[in-house]
């Protein structure tokens, strides 16, 4: 199973120059939310191409990680959580 099954956490992504979006993790269903999270348990910064890219499945958010193409402003835990939910 995956490890998000039985939790509950928020990882917003700030893109760029063009504002930020979220996901609500809740028991290992992903829910999408267009805006910024309140309180997110996680905070991923990236542009805009990095975006399209791991959206179009040309980029994992692991290997955007490596190549320093984004970066984990906070919550380390819940990134990789969300990384392996996506994955």
């Amino acid at each position: 199973s995956l490890p998000s099954y039985g939790k509950r956490f928020t990882v917003q992504f700030d893109v760029a120059g063009q504002g930020s979006f979220s996901f609500i993790v809740n028991d290992g269903v992903l829910l999408y939310e267009p805006s910024e999270s309140n309180e997110p348990d996680s905070l991923i910064v990236m542009d805009l191409d990095t975006v399209r890219s791991i959206g179009a499945g040309k980029l994992s958010l692991t290997d955007a990680l490596q190549a320093k193409q984004t970066k984990i402003a906070s919550g380390k835990n819940y990134a990789d959580l969300f990384g392996e939910l996506i994955r």
